[in-house]
């Protein structure tokens, strides 16, 4: 998606992503999704860290509020002891939603993942785990990570013999 609703140009580099009327623009996709996809919503961020940050703009600015009008908000917890009890509030709560329907002003869930976190790989999000995925940004290596900098050190010096 290049545009929000409001018409912003929707822009996740690093210089960008962390201006308010970025984080407000993609509150307003977030939410405007929630209303219309039943289910689970499964969004997920770069970083824990960006996760954190936008999480506690949406606080102070009521998006969390708006959204969970319709869905349940669950958020990817750092301790890998604590992911089974948050998948199995996640998965109950979309079940209760989709089989009590329109009975309930919620519609379902809404998961906050990290990209390489994780809930992000093995997991299976199928049929009303999730309806709708968002990819908030795109993640990139840490180009001054010692395995990054190595892997490319090998590179360099296998590569170059084979050109």
């Amino acid at each position: 998606m290049a545009h929000g609703p409001s018409g912003l140009q929707m822009d996740f580099t690093y210089q960008s992503r962390d201006l308010p009327r970025t984080m407000d623009e993609l509150g307003r996709i977030l939410t405007n999704t929630s209303n219309v996809v039943p289910g689970g919503l499964v969004c997920f961020f770069p970083s824990y860290d960006y996760e954190k940050v936008v999480y506690s703009h949406w606080e102070k600015t009521g998006v969390i509020s708006r959204l969970q009008n319709r869905k349940q908000i669950f958020r990817e917890p750092r301790k890998a002891s604590q992911v089974d009890q948050v998948l199995g509030q996640y998965s109950a709560c979309i079940e209760k939603a989709c089989s009590e329907g329109s009975k309930l002003s919620v519609n379902g869930a809404i998961l906050f993942c990290v990209v390489g976190g994780k809930m992000s790989e093995g997991i299976n999000f199928s049929d009303n785990l999730g309806r709708c995925i968002v990819m908030i940004g795109l993640p990139f290596a840490n180009i001054k990570s010692p395995e990054l900098k190595e892997k490319m050190d090998y590179l360099d010096a296998t590569m170059v013999n084979t050109f």
